[in-house]
């Protein structure tokens, strides 16, 4: 990503070592998606001043109040896997799901299973993913410039996200599993 945006291939370690988290999709040995993961107290002002939110205005940092916060980055589609749809769940009349969506929903389904009042994010908005994420339910606290990019600072606060996508359902029962991705319905 730093070498398509900033021509930079150089990515400091902590960026991944400081996650608590990483969300992977595989399909057999390959893997297809990551996203990154951590959860802050920001009743703390080791947490408030976290790097993360340097870009941030101070009014958006502000809204998400104290408590513990879900912080979603790096997600990143393999290449080769970018613009695939995945097939519902056998016997379901719904949709193909795109692998973005699956890979931020399934995000979004880890931080409904912890202790944090929101999830927030900062997204490419060049990728569209400001789309995905306003679809899953978020809300834009600000525009910023990340890394030359125009970038929204993303807030999905817990009683207004949607996931409506049996195929997200089917994915996270399998977590940690051996089965694979549901079959690719499309690959574009």
């Amino acid at each position: 990503t730093f070498l398509e945006v900033d021509g930079v291939a150089e990515l400091r370690s902590d960026e991944f070592t400081r996650q608590d988290e990483i969300g992977v999709l595989t399909a057999g040995t390959a893997c297809i998606s990551v996203t990154a993961l951590r959860w802050l107290d920001l009743s703390t002002a080791r947490s408030r001043e976290d790097s993360y939110f340097q870009p941030w205005p101070t009014d958006a940092l502000q809204v998400l109040g104290r408590g513990v916060v879900g912080v979603s980055s790096n997600a990143v589609v393999h290449p080769d896997w970018r613009g695939t749809l995945l097939a519902p769940p056998e016997n379901c009349a719904a949709k193909p799901v795109r692998l973005v969506y699956a890979a931020v929903g399934l995000t979004i389904q880890r931080f409904f299973e912890s202790p944090a009042h929101c999830s927030v994010a900062v997204t490419r908005n060049d990728r569209r993913m400001d789309r995905i994420c306003q679809s899953l339910g978020a809300s834009s606290l600000a525009r910023i410039s990340l890394h030359g990019v125009d970038a929204d600072v993303m807030r999905f606060p817990r009683c207004c996200v949607r996931q409506v996508e049996p195929a997200l359902d089917t994915l996270w029962l399998r977590r940690l599993g051996a089965q694979e991705l549901p079959p690719v319905a499309q690959r574009t």
